[in-house]
């Protein structure tokens, strides 16, 4: 039984610099803030990072950002060094620490990651979403129980995110659990009823245990939904 596996993204919330009464331009914050053009943003961030009158944390907030900006133009090297200089400004952002593990986990190096994401559960502990990254790399290393416990935990945290459902599935399907990974994968079309990755991998389950027809069904509800 071959399981999909989701492309992790970052679940992290970019936060929003305050422009202070001197320093960079609004404009420089606006553009720093936007997320949406990775230029304009590395250029607004960059203003910030480098005015001495702006605070400590204002400069934390745009490193993260400009990270975020660099990550969007492929470049995790420039990235993850920003998010260092973020964590020397402000060694408990949780953001910065967050970011750093996804691009760790990107470039394979899931220990740095599994890292990371703890210290950011270290300092906000009911985040659930440190959780499920966490968890993620866990699974990467093959190392499914302790997967299982950051899949279990984010899911006590918040019922209402079907990703975690959907990892935990693919966790128990790994063990051998058609089961347990079934009813997983149930809970995360529940809640994402879009999730097309979901829809495959439960048809592999049913497959696996022979149950064609349902497998057929999943497999029809997932190309419905198209290669999202």
């Amino acid at each position: 039984m071959r399981i999909i596996m989701a492309i992790p993204i970052a679940v992290v919330a970019v936060l929003t610099a305050m422009a202070p009464l001197f320093g960079a331009s609004q404009k420089d914050h606006d553009d720093c803030n936007q997320g949406n053009d990775p230029d304009r943003g590395i250029r607004g961030c960059t203003a910030i990072v480098q005015d001495a009158n702006e605070t400590a944390r204002n400069r934390a907030i745009a490193l993260v950002n400009r990270g975020l900006a660099w990550s969007e133009k492929r470049d995790l090297d420039r990235a993850i060094a920003d998010f260092d200089a973020a964590l020397t400004l402000d060694p408990n952002d949780v953001s910065a620490y967050n970011n750093r593990g996804l691009f760790w986990r990107a470039k394979g190096n899931n220990d740095r990651a599994i890292a990371d994401f703890s210290e950011a559960i270290k300092r906000h502990p009911n985040g659930a979403a440190s959780y499920i990254n966490r968890g993620i790399s866990w699974e990467a290393k093959r190392d499914l129980d302790h997967a299982i416990a950051d899949f279990t935990e984010a899911i006590r945290l918040d019922q209402r995110i079907g990703y975690a459902y959907f990892w935990r599935g693919n966790v128990w399907a790994a063990k051998g659990d058609l089961d347990r990974a079934i009813a997983d994968y149930n809970e995360a079309i529940k809640r994402n009823p879009a999730d097309g990755l979901a829809y495959t991998n439960r048809g592999h389950a049913w497959r696996a245990k022979g149950d064609l027809d349902r497998a057929t069904a999943d497999y029809g509800a997932a190309s419905r939904l198209g290669p999202k």
